[in-house]
Protein backbone atom coordinates (compact mmCIF):
# COMPACT_ATOMS: atom_id res chain seq x y z
CA UNK A 1 0.00 0.00 0.00
CA UNK A 2 2.82 2.41 0.89
CA UNK A 3 4.52 1.70 -2.47
CA UNK A 4 1.32 2.54 -4.35
CA UNK A 5 1.18 5.96 -2.69
CA UNK A 6 4.92 6.74 -2.76
CA UNK A 7 5.55 6.01 -6.46
CA UNK A 8 2.99 8.55 -7.79
CA UNK A 9 4.19 11.19 -5.29
CA UNK A 10 7.85 10.76 -6.32
CA UNK A 11 6.89 10.78 -10.00
CA UNK A 12 4.85 13.95 -9.49
CA UNK A 13 7.79 15.66 -7.73
CA UNK A 14 10.21 14.68 -10.53
CA UNK A 15 7.82 15.93 -13.22
CA UNK A 16 7.11 19.13 -11.28
CA UNK A 17 10.82 19.80 -10.76
CA UNK A 18 11.53 19.25 -14.45
CA UNK A 19 8.67 21.56 -15.45
CA UNK A 20 9.98 24.28 -13.13
CA UNK A 21 13.54 23.88 -14.40
CA UNK A 22 12.59 24.08 -18.09
CA UNK A 23 9.50 26.31 -18.09
CA UNK A 24 9.10 28.41 -14.97
CA UNK A 25 12.65 29.08 -13.78
CA UNK A 26 13.48 32.79 -14.22
CA UNK A 27 15.92 33.55 -17.02
CA UNK A 28 19.26 35.02 -15.92
CA UNK A 29 19.44 38.78 -16.41
CA UNK A 30 21.42 40.03 -19.39
CA UNK A 31 24.69 41.60 -18.24
CA UNK A 32 24.63 45.39 -18.31
CA UNK A 33 26.43 47.03 -21.20
CA UNK A 34 29.73 48.57 -20.19
CA UNK A 35 30.02 50.82 -23.24
CA UNK A 36 27.08 53.00 -24.18
CA UNK A 37 27.33 54.86 -27.44
CA UNK A 38 28.94 54.53 -30.83
CA UNK A 39 32.66 54.01 -31.43
CA UNK A 40 34.06 55.91 -34.40
CA UNK A 41 37.65 55.25 -35.48
CA UNK A 42 38.91 58.42 -37.13
CA UNK A 43 40.57 57.85 -40.49
CA UNK A 44 43.35 58.35 -41.50
CA UNK A 45 45.61 57.90 -38.49
CA UNK A 46 47.49 60.89 -37.09
CA UNK A 47 51.20 61.55 -37.70
CA UNK A 48 52.16 64.70 -35.78
CA UNK A 49 55.19 66.61 -34.57
CA UNK A 50 55.54 66.97 -30.81
CA UNK A 51 56.92 70.13 -29.18
CA UNK A 52 60.35 68.58 -28.47
CA UNK A 53 61.14 67.60 -32.05
CA UNK A 54 59.86 64.03 -31.83
CA UNK A 55 56.94 62.62 -33.80
CA UNK A 56 53.88 60.63 -32.75
CA UNK A 57 51.83 58.27 -34.89
CA UNK A 58 48.51 57.13 -33.43
CA UNK A 59 44.88 56.29 -34.10
CA UNK A 60 41.99 58.13 -32.45
CA UNK A 61 38.61 56.56 -31.67
CA UNK A 62 35.73 58.67 -30.44
CA UNK A 63 33.04 57.26 -28.17
CA UNK A 64 29.98 59.22 -29.28
CA UNK A 65 26.85 59.58 -27.18
CA UNK A 66 24.14 57.46 -28.82
CA UNK A 67 21.76 60.46 -28.54
CA UNK A 68 23.93 62.34 -31.06
CA UNK A 69 22.21 62.39 -34.48
CA UNK A 70 25.56 61.91 -36.21
CA UNK A 71 26.26 58.85 -34.03
CA UNK A 72 22.97 57.27 -35.09
CA UNK A 73 23.84 57.88 -38.76
CA UNK A 74 27.37 56.55 -38.25
CA UNK A 75 26.05 53.38 -36.59
CA UNK A 76 23.59 52.85 -39.45
CA UNK A 77 26.34 53.39 -42.07
CA UNK A 78 28.60 50.95 -40.22
CA UNK A 79 25.96 48.23 -40.21
CA UNK A 80 24.70 48.97 -36.70
CA UNK A 81 27.99 48.24 -34.99
CA UNK A 82 29.31 51.79 -34.97
CA UNK A 83 32.96 50.93 -35.45
CA UNK A 84 33.25 51.05 -39.19
CA UNK A 85 32.45 48.66 -41.94
CA UNK A 86 34.15 48.36 -45.28
CA UNK A 87 33.93 52.05 -46.14
CA UNK A 88 35.39 54.84 -44.04
CA UNK A 89 32.73 56.61 -42.01
CA UNK A 90 33.43 60.13 -40.73
CA UNK A 91 31.78 62.51 -38.33
CA UNK A 92 30.21 65.59 -39.98
CA UNK A 93 32.60 67.81 -37.96
CA UNK A 94 35.62 65.58 -38.57
CA UNK A 95 37.87 68.42 -39.77
CA UNK A 96 37.24 70.54 -36.69
CA UNK A 97 37.75 67.58 -34.35
CA UNK A 98 41.01 66.64 -36.11
CA UNK A 99 42.21 70.25 -35.79
CA UNK A 100 41.55 70.25 -32.02
CA UNK A 101 43.41 66.96 -31.61
CA UNK A 102 46.33 68.23 -33.69
CA UNK A 103 46.64 71.46 -31.68
CA UNK A 104 46.71 69.65 -28.33
CA UNK A 105 49.13 66.93 -29.41
CA UNK A 106 51.51 69.46 -31.03
CA UNK A 107 51.80 71.17 -27.62
CA UNK A 108 52.78 67.90 -25.86
CA UNK A 109 56.29 66.53 -25.43
CA UNK A 110 57.26 62.98 -26.29
CA UNK A 111 57.53 62.18 -22.57
CA UNK A 112 53.99 63.47 -21.94
CA UNK A 113 52.60 61.46 -24.82
CA UNK A 114 54.41 58.26 -23.77
CA UNK A 115 53.22 58.49 -20.16
CA UNK A 116 49.71 56.94 -19.85
CA UNK A 117 48.53 59.29 -17.07
CA UNK A 118 49.76 62.41 -18.84
CA UNK A 119 48.30 61.17 -22.13
CA UNK A 120 44.91 60.69 -20.42
CA UNK A 121 45.12 64.31 -19.19
CA UNK A 122 45.77 65.47 -22.77
CA UNK A 123 42.77 63.42 -23.97
CA UNK A 124 40.54 64.96 -21.28
CA UNK A 125 41.58 68.44 -22.46
CA UNK A 126 40.83 67.42 -26.06
CA UNK A 127 37.39 66.13 -25.08
CA UNK A 128 36.62 69.34 -23.18
CA UNK A 129 37.56 71.50 -26.17
CA UNK A 130 35.53 69.27 -28.52
CA UNK A 131 32.55 69.82 -26.17
CA UNK A 132 33.17 73.58 -26.12
CA UNK A 133 33.85 74.11 -29.85
CA UNK A 134 31.72 71.53 -31.70
CA UNK A 135 28.25 70.01 -31.74
CA UNK A 136 29.71 66.51 -31.43
CA UNK A 137 28.46 64.55 -28.41
CA UNK A 138 31.79 62.91 -27.47
CA UNK A 139 31.84 60.84 -24.28
CA UNK A 140 35.52 59.81 -24.51
CA UNK A 141 38.54 60.25 -26.75
CA UNK A 142 40.59 57.04 -27.04
CA UNK A 143 44.09 56.74 -28.49
CA UNK A 144 45.40 53.41 -29.77
CA UNK A 145 48.39 52.20 -31.75
CA UNK A 146 50.68 54.86 -30.27
CA UNK A 147 54.23 55.12 -31.59
CA UNK A 148 56.53 57.97 -30.50
CA UNK A 149 59.83 58.52 -32.30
Amino acid sequence: MLKKVLIPIVALLVIGGGAYFFLLKPKPAEPAKKVHGVLLAMQPEFLLNLNDGHMAKFTVTLLLNDKDEAAVEIAAAAGGEGHGGGDAVTHPQDGLIRSIITDHVNEASSQQFKNPKQRRDILKDIRKQIDDDTDAEVERVLVTDVVVD
